[in-house]
Formats: structure tokens, sequence, C-alpha cells
């Protein structure tokens, strides 16, 4: 409440000498002692530093200590001012008064002060106290300066009168020279008209040279639009080259792609001729054991017929004695022992016919021919298979050796109509060089002319000027000249439009030869960017044979480079790894500035913490999912890329326990998250669980890579 009346008395105070006060408050308001009054704590604050109490101050103080007297048409200003000082002095009076009447109205509204607020006004009271102080002092001081001021007046009276005897002295004198002036002025009138004469054969001479500029400049802008033609001629060819690089660089793409074809069919055909090879001479040494097995085979087959014979006659023997010994049985009774012997002899027949006569007597030696023989048609069919698959190998081979060479001398060709076309170029830019080189030489030529012009101009608008302070000083002085300055006057005013226009003239072809230098100056620099860019494509053309040098000899180091490509994904790897722990790491304090916020119980709305702590952590483990999917896509491309000689399975033992590092932070891995995101872990011996550890992921990652 304090602060806020204290604010609005300042406002009062700030209003109050704007405002008129009224005879009848004054009269009241001089009645009344000044004495110090009790004010709040803002109050005096501002009054201390009242803008209206300094000011009287620098006032006084800031008036000269020795003034000169007035002159007598001064005086009555003087006494004036005097009366105006007093008037002031007294309104300040006024508005103490009227500022004090509203701080005893504030007093009388505030409540009972503290001891502190007391102790306060006190000291400000001691400040009201000597600002009344210097107040005595400034009314005395401005007693004293009234009493200065009119001995001062006296004296100003007495010096100017003498000024005036001094006056009248120097007007007799200038009257005197003033006769001599006139007859100069007279002479001068006739230099001026001389002057004029010349000014207008000069004018009449430039406006001859402005024609010529005219014509000039009409034939300038004529070259200008040639160059500025030649220019965009210039843009379209290079376009144009622009379309035939970009044609260029389609076309090797799609060879390099053919060449890659061609590399991998060759590579395949070269190892399908080396197993041919090997065919071959496997195929040559059958040959030679099925030669000697056909020799052997003949000499045993000679010694098989004369056992078949000797087996022939012997199984003949044995059927007629067993048809002999049944006759002998017939004929003999069964009680005697003879029957009994012949029997025995009969059934010794039979069972040897039966152990000589089976049909797995054939040798193995048959047996051995049979397979070698069988041997022999499968490996003559696989023969005959490889040499209808070589012929069409062989056949693309030369058509591609034809494709390369068809496309090496279309290649050399457009390269040549690219090296005619730049020095076309190059000559067609020389003769535009020279062009600019005469049009900047004809360009200073015309500028200095035209600086030339523009001295002789200002020389005579100087010489103008001159004379027309010549003139002011001789209007003040002369009456009886007047109407003769004034024809001159208008004489000059006609010359100086007619100059005026044609300086204006001269302005704008001066800004127009700048705009045809800036825009000269443009397209040099476009002219320059250009050849720059023709530069470029020649060095991209050296840059394409490089790499088509480089195509042809990367065919022989290709597993070195597959090597360097191994490094270079591993080192993406590593740094991808890095960054994955990083946000590892901000997961984790995340985690842990969400734990710490649920302990404290600071918050009333905890619950809605709870809800957006729960987020968090779900969208944390989809992020952590998500990079564990990522980091096994990476190990099952390192694996899948194609191997060097070199690698071996501790390398792959090695790469599974980085995998394992990287993977340390997760405990549990959710299958079907892993299936989705993983394409090589689509697999039926993971559907057995819903969830798997870290040891059971990774023996399945070393199965697969194995597999």
């Amino acid at each position: 409440m304090i602060g806020k009346k204290s604010a609005t008395s300042n406002e009062q105070s700030k209003k109050s000498p704007e405002r008129k006060l009224d005879p009848k408050s004054q009269a009241k308001d001089s009645k009344k002692p000044i004495t110090p009054i009790k004010t709040p704590a803002s109050k005096t604050n501002h009054e201390p530093n009242n803008p209206n109490v300094p000011t009287v101050t620098k006032e006084i103080h800031e008036k000269d200590p020795n003034p000169q007297k007035p002159s007598g048409h001064d005086k009555s200003h003087s006494n004036h001012k005097g009366h105006h000082e007093l008037s002031y002095s007294e309104e300040l009076e006024n508005k103490i008064k009227s500022r004090k009447r509203i701080l005893e109205s504030l007093e009388e509204q505030t409540k009972p002060f503290t001891n502190d607020m007391v102790l306060e006004l006190s000291a400000r009271d001691s400040i009201i106290e000597e600002q009344n102080k210097e107040l005595i002092q400034l009314r005395s001081k401005l007693k004293e300066y009234k009493k200065n001021k009119d001995k001062e007046k006296d004296a100003q009276l007495q010096a100017e009168k003498q000024k005036i005897v001094d006056l009248e002295n120097e007007k007799s004198q200038l009257e005197t020279k003033l006769y001599i002036a006139i007859d100069k002025h007279r002479n001068e009138i006739q230099k001026m008209d001389e002057e004029k004469s010349r000014a207008e054969a000069l004018q009449e001479t430039m406006m001859e040279e402005i024609e010529l500029l005219r014509a000039q400049k009409e034939s300038k802008d004529e070259e200008l639009q040639n160059v500025v033609a030649d220019v965009k001629k210039l843009s379209e060819i290079i376009h144009q080259f622009k379309k035939l690089n970009e044609d260029l660089n389609e076309k090797i793409e799609k060879q390099n792609t053919d060449y890659e074809e061609m590399n991998v069919k060759y590579y395949e055909s070269e190892v399908k001729s080396s197993n041919i090879n090997d065919v071959e001479n496997s195929l040559q040494d059958y040959i030679r054991i099925y030669q000697q097995s056909e020799s052997r085979a003949n000499m045993l087959s000679d010694e098989l017929r004369k056992l078949h014979i000797i087996y022939d006659d012997i199984q003949g023997f044995c059927s007629f004695s067993e048809e002999q010994l049944e006759k002998a049985l017939e004929h003999i009774p069964n009680d005697n022992g003879a029957r009994k012997i012949l029997s025995h002899l009969k059934t010794e027949f039979s069972k040897k016919k039966k152990i000589e006569i089976p049909e797995s007597q054939e040798s193995e030696k048959d047996i051995k021919i049979s397979e070698l023989t069988e041997k022999l048609n499968k490996y003559s069919l696989e023969i005959k298979k490889l040499e209808n698959s070589y012929k069409p190998l062989n056949e693309q081979l030369n058509g591609t050796n034809d494709l390369l060479k068809k496309l090496k001398s279309e290649h050399m060709s457009s390269i040549e109509s690219l090296t005619k076309t730049i020095k076309t170029l190059q000559d067609y830019n020389d003769t535009f060089k020279a062009d600019l080189a005469n049009l900047r030489s004809e360009n200073t030529k015309k500028d200095s002319k035209i600086a030339a012009m523009t001295h002789k101009l200002n020389g005579i608008e100087e010489k103008r000027t001159k004379t027309e302070e010549k003139i002011k000083k001789f209007k003040d002085t002369l009456a009886t000249m007047e109407k003769e300055l004034n024809e001159f006057k208008t004489r000059n005013a006609q010359q100086k439009a007619i100059i005026n226009d044609r300086n204006g003239h001269i302005i704008n072809l001066e800004k127009q030869s700048a705009k045809y230098a800036s825009t000269i100056q443009v397209l040099h620099e476009e002219f320059w960017k250009k050849d720059t860019q023709v530069i470029k494509v020649k060095k991209t053309l050296t840059l394409l044979q490089k790499s088509i040098n480089d195509a042809n000899s990367e065919r022989g180091n290709s597993p070195t480079k597959k090597a360097e490509k191994i490094e270079k994904l591993n080192k993406e790897l590593h740094e991808k790894d890095q960054k994955i722990q990083i946000l590892k790491e901000m997961i984790r304090s995340n985690q842990i500035q969400l734990k710490d916020k649920k302990g404290s119980g600071l918050s009333p709305d905890t619950s809605m913490q709870e809800i957006g702590a729960e987020k968090f952590t779900k969208s944390s483990g989809d992020v952590m999912s998500s990079l564990a999917a990522k980091t096994i896509n990476k190990f099952f491309a390192i694996c899948g890329f194609p191997k060097s000689s070199s690698e071996s399975p501790g390398d792959i033992q090695r790469m599974l326990k980085k995998l394992k590092q990287d993977l340390k932070s997760y405990t549990v891995f959710n299958v079907k998250d892993l299936q989705n995101s993983v394409p090589k872990l689509q697999n039926s011996f993971l559907d057995s669980k819903p969830n798997i550890s870290l040891d059971e992921l990774i023996t399945a990652i070393s199965r697969i890579v194995k597999a």
C-alpha cells in the first residue's frame, strides 16, 4: 500500500509543474511558514532528484560573470527577463508548497509508521531542510544578480552610443566604396557576358560530343547483345556436354556391371575347365585300366572256356553214372548192403552237382570289369555334358570380347569428338577475349573523354558559383543596379537549367557506361566459370579413363580388394558399436534419473511420472532390441561376405566373441522380435522358447555360420 501511494504521489509531483496555480491558493500558501515535514519513504527518494531545482542553479551559475551592458534597443528585453526570473522563483515556491500540501494529505491517508520508517523520514526531513537552505541562498543570489544587471545595462547603453557614432563614420566610408564597387561590377558584367558566349560555344561542342557518345553507345549495345547471345550459345554447348557426360557415365556403369557379370562367368568357366582337365586325366587312367582289364579278361575267358568244357564233361559223366545207379538199384533188393552203398553214391553225386553248378561262380574280375565299364560310361557322359556346356561359355566369352572392342572404339571416338569440340571452344574463347580487350580499351578512352568534359563543366560551375557570390554581395549594397542584376539572375537561372539538364544527361550516360562495364565484368566472370567447368569436364574424362584402367587391373587383384572391404566394414561396425554404447549410456542415465525421481517422491503427480517412466523404459527396450538386431545383422553380413583363402574357423570364433562383447548388456532376447528383425534367425529350433539367453543365441548363431 505504501509503495502504491508513493507512486501516485510521484505521478502527481510530475504533473504538478504543468499545472497552473490559482492566485488564491498562492496567497494561502504564502502565509504558511516553510517547515520540514515528515514524508513517506518513497516520496523523499524522488524529492532531492527533482529536476526543477538544479535547473535554477544551472541557469544562475551559467550566466556570464562579466556581462556587457545592453543597448537601448535591448533595455526593455532585459527588464522583462529579470521579471520572468522573479516569477519563475515564485512559481518554484508555489510548487514546493503545493507538494507539501499533497504530502500532508498523504500523511492523513497513510497508516501509523514503524520505527524504521520514522528514521527514514527523519533522514529525508534533514535533506528537505538542506534544500530549503539552498533556496534561501538562491534568492540572495538572484537579488545580487539583478543589481549587477542594472549596472551592466547602464554601461552597455554608453557603449552602444559610441558604436552608433562609429557606424555613422563607417557609413560615409562605405558610400564612397560603393561607387567604386559599381564601376567594378559593370566591368565584371561585361566579362560575364564574354564568358557566357564562351559557355554557349562549349555547350554546342558538348552537344555534338554527346551525340557521338550516343551513337557509340548504340554500337556498344549491339556488341553487348552479340556477346550475350554468344554466352547463351556457350551455355547451351556446355549443357550438351553435361548431358553427354551423364550418358557416358551411365554407359560406363552399365559396362562395369557387364564386366562384373562376365568376370563371374569367366571364373566359373575357368573352374569348370580345370575340373574338365582333371576328369580327362582320370578318364585316361580309367581307359588304361580298362584296356589292361580287357586283355586280362580275354586271357581269363580262354581259361574259362576250357574249364566250361571240362565242367560239361564231368557233369555228363555224373548224370550218366546216376542213371546207371538208378537202373542198378531197381534190380537190387532193399535188404542188401550194396543197395545202401549205391544210394550213398547217388546222394554224393547229387551233392557235387549242387555245389559245382551255382550261378555265383563268376569271378571277381568279371564284377570289377562290369563296374569299370559302368564308370567309364558315366565319365564319358559327363565329358560330353561338359563339352556341351563349355561351347556356349566360349561363345559368350568371344561375344564379350567383341563387345569390349566395340565399346572401346566407341569410347575413343567420343573422346576424340569431345577433344575437337573443346578445341573449337578454346578458339572461340580466344576470339571472345580479344573482342573483350578491344571493348575495354574503347571504354577506357571514352571514360577519359567523359572525365575531361566533366572537368571542364566543373570549372564552368566553379566560375558560376563565384559570380553568384559576387552578385549576392552587390545585392545588399547596390540599390540602383537591382533591375540589371535581376535580369542577369534570370539569364543565369536559364543557363543553369540548361547546364543542369545537360549535366543530368551526362550523369545518366556515366551511369549507363558503368552498368555496361559491370555487365561486361559479369560476363567475363561467367566466361571464366564456364572455362573452369570445361576443365572439370576434362578432368572427369581423365578420371573415367583411369577408372576403366583400374577396372581392367582390378580383375587380377580382386581378393585383396575383398579383404580391404572386409576391413572397412569392420571399421564401420566398430564406429557404430561405439555410437550404440553411447546411446546405451544415455538410456541408462535417463533410467537412473527416472529411478531417482521415483524414489524422491517430492512431486505430487507421481502416478503420471510412473506412467511416463514405464513408457520410457518400453521405448528404451525397443531401442535396445533394435540395436541388438542391427548388430546381429551386421555380423551375418560380414560372415556372408565372400571369404579369402586366409580366413579360418578361428576368425569366426573371434568374431563370435566380439559379438558377445557387443551384446553383453542384453540378458534375455524375445524370440519373435529377433525372428522379425533378423531374417537369418527364422529357423524352427528357436520356436520352442518364447525367450532366449545370450549364450543360447550365440550358439544358435555359430550353428548358422558353420552351416
